[in-house]
């Protein structure tokens, strides 16, 4: 499959998609097709993923893909998250360096970063160390440039602080001044 011709290529993928049986395929196989230089390879790591994937196994593909640098490959992470992080503290702390990564694109990954803040935001209200976590990346990248992002971060972080009361508050929120005219 890292062939530089393309027809041993695609003999390779269409080889593996229909000639290997599923039981001979396991989570580090497709995890190293994921792991190519090659943005085909890459896109059918992906495909051979979904095709054989296993329920059981969503956790290993989560934590394993999140440690991915490509934008394409945190985009196909973001759909592993809500069935197998969700109300798993444990799985998310591991998972900081990914948020970081996702949240920190720039005029890039609208789609991933939106979800990932989503995620962020409904898992730290139901835990403290989530929420302690989301809590240090929405600050961190609340001072952001987008728009968009600073007030979905500066939301974040209220209702953060809301819950929590013990978060140390980063938002100080000032009255308007009357102006008169005269």
């Amino acid at each position: 499959v890292e062939s530089d011709w393309d027809e041993t290529r695609e003999f390779s993928f269409d080889f593996l998609r229909n000639q290997v049986p599923e039981e001979k395929w396991d989570v580090d196989s497709l995890i190293k097709l994921c792991d190519s230089i090659k943005p085909t390879v890459q896109d059918f790591g992906k495909e051979m993923i979904t095709r054989r994937f296993r329920e059981e196994d969503g956790e290993l593909y989560l934590t394993k893909l999140s440690q991915h640098p490509t934008r394409e490959m945190q985009f196909f992470v973001t759909h592993f998250l809500a069935q197998h992080a969700a109300d798993s503290p444990s799985i998310i702390l591991k998972l900081e360096h990914f948020f970081q990564t996702a949240l920190s694109a720039v005029h890039t990954a609208r789609v991933s970063k939106s979800k990932v803040q989503q995620f962020l935001l409904a898992e730290g209200m139901k835990d403290v160390e989530v929420a302690s976590m989301s809590h240090k990346l929405f600050h961190h990248y609340a001072a952001t440039c987008a728009i968009e992002d600073n007030a979905i971060c500066i939301s974040s972080l209220a209702k953060l602080e809301g819950q929590y009361g013990h978060l140390k508050k980063q938002l100080t929120i000032f009255e308007p001044k009357q102006w008169r005219v005269s």
